[in-house]
């Protein structure tokens, strides 16, 4: 009985301690009743590492180019890097065409993300071997290439198993299509290839 209470009291010691070094460290929100309420900031190690947001390239004209529309499609993938690393969609959506289903069903899903106290580390995507033609349905270019996709994590807080890995990957045959618009360049879609 002298154990069992001692033991009690003991777990109840290392969980309280625990508990303050959480709190103390800024990794655990309380609700004022004590209680932890919101992760915060590391999440079994992971911690958000947000991307700065990147300018606009120097070297990337208006002129209606194939290689400026590369330079362009490099551009918005670099938004959307950013844009999944902090949560802030604000460039990414300025760019993307209004018709752009893929282009706004990102900007949800990351919006849903960090609207539920998630973040994303890592998972950058670039293109690799772009080249562009002009797309057969519109004036707009179609950058055409293979995504390289990085390792990264996900985390999402109401989930059963709310810290997901997102493992590297490379993506065959995609495209973006980007056009420029009322003197700047726009995001189209980004799809793959039909084979």
């Amino acid at each position: 009985m002298v154990c069992r209470g001692l033991f009690s009291l003991g777990l109840k010691c290392v969980v309280c301690f625990v508990a303050g070094v959480l709190v103390l460290s800024g990794l655990v929100w309380c609700d004022g009743a004590g209680g932890p309420r919101h992760v915060v900031g590391a999440v079994n190690g992971v911690r958000p590492q947000p991307l700065e947001l990147p300018e606009y390239p120097e070297d990337l004209g208006v002129e209606d180019t194939a290689e400026n529309a590369i330079r362009a499609a490099e551009y918005f993938l670099e938004l959307m890097n950013y844009t999944q690393s902090s949560g802030d969609t604000d460039a990414y959506e300025a760019v993307s065409a209004a018709g752009c289903t893929s282009c706004h069903g990102f900007i949800d899903r990351v919006e849903e993300l960090y609207s539920s106290g998630g973040f994303s580390v890592g998972s950058y995507t670039e293109f690799d071997g772009a080249t562009a033609k002009r797309f057969e349905k519109s004036n707009a270019w179609q950058i055409h290439g293979d995504l390289r996709i990085g390792e990264g994590y996900r985390f999402f807080p109401n989930d059963k198993q709310p810290l997901q890995v997102v493992e590297s990957r490379y993506l065959h045959n995609r495209w973006i299509l980007a056009a420029v618009v009322d003197g700047q360049w726009q995001m189209g879609m980004l799809v793959k290839d039909e084979e």
